[in-house]
């Protein structure tokens, strides 16, 4: 699984960087063999001014689900990147088992179709 990080308007440390994809990797542990990249895009969004604007946004490319984005917005920004690598994990299982239902309705209607005929 390929992480890219990028920082906007934030002193992007190392620290923080590990700090991503530590997060990202145990999220999305379970899904590492579908997920292709996660980029992660973390900004200040109103400068000095304060107020609750960290953003961090994940945007996850996964195999038969395509890309899906999730964005949160927090004071700190490694309280975003956290509650944000946790809706990455259920908007991935969720994208998941919604494409796997769909395959096995798809299959049950098919097998229903061939015992009527």
């Amino acid at each position: 699984m390929n992480v890219d990080v990028h920082a906007l308007n934030i002193d992007r440390s190392d620290t923080l960087a590990a700090h991503v994809r530590d997060r990202i990797s145990s999220a999305l542990e379970r899904f590492q063999q579908r997920v292709r990249r996660v980029r992660v895009r973390l900004s200040d969004l109103n400068g000095p001014r304060g107020g609750e604007d960290m953003m961090c946004q994940m945007q996850v490319d996964v195999m038969g689900c395509g890309l899906l984005i999730v964005e949160q917005t927090d004071t700190d920004v490694y309280h975003a990147v956290d509650q944000a690598a946790e809706r990455v994990k259920r908007t991935v299982r969720r994208a998941i088992n919604k494409k796997r239902d769909a395959a096995t309705r798809n299959n049950r209607s098919a097998a229903y179709k061939a015992m009527n005929i």
